[in-house]
């Protein structure tokens, strides 16, 4: 075979695998879409768990250059509560120079009793703030929130440090033998690495 009938050959190869890996992620899209459809929570079922939810629109994370919106319910890098005029919400810098990422969020996937099930959040959310018990949400309550803590910060300073959800599962400082460090008070210390946490 000539060189320029391997070229020609070469080219409908590419062409051919590039056109399979579309009908593949089309295909991977479609089945993505069934799935969260069948996932979604029957309305008239249940109790609309976001209606008497406190949602947290407003935290962002500021250290360093980005600027990213984080909420309570699985979503960020979205600005959904619209602060800055722009529903985008990873910046960089956190000037709001340039948009990094328009929306983001955690998508979760699973089979139950055979049954697949996914929930996400993204542009919208389908969770709700706080822990699941006993199969369904819980009670809202007002530490159902996101925290946000910076170097330097004190209980005094900032009524998040003050409130740190030990008990909800953030984590604490620990000592060189794994245990919970204290302050001069007698109190856990949140764990912080780097600059800020949420």
């Amino acid at each position: 075979m000539s060189d320029q009938g391997t070229t020609v050959l070469g080219r409908s190869l590419v062409y051919a695998h590039t056109r399979v890996v579309r009908c593949v992620l089309a295909m991977a899209i479609v089945c993505l879409l069934v799935c969260s459809a069948l996932a979604a929570p029957d309305n008239e079922a249940a109790p609309n768990a976001t209606a008497t939810r406190s949602t947290d629109l407003t935290t962002y994370h500021d250290a360093n250059t980005l600027r990213m919106f984080l909420t309570n319910t699985g979503s960020f890098a979205h600005d959904q509560a619209g602060m800055f005029g722009r529903s985008d919400g990873l910046y960089f810098t956190k000037h709001l120079d340039r948009t990094v990422v328009y929306a983001a969020g955690l998508w979760i996937g699973a089979v139950v009793d055979g049954q697949p099930r996914v929930t996400v959040a993204e542009y919208s959310d389908e969770y709700v703030p706080g822990p699941m018990l006993g199969g369904t949400f819980q009670p809202d309550r007002p530490e159902y929130r996101v925290y946000k803590i910076s170097a330097g910060d004190t209980p005094a300073s900032n009524p998040d440090y003050a409130d740190w959800p030990f008990d909800q599962g953030a984590p604490a400082l620990k000592d060189h033998a794994g245990d919970d460090s204290l302050d001069a008070n007698g109190e856990r210390i949140p764990l912080l690495k780097g600059s800020q946490a949420l």
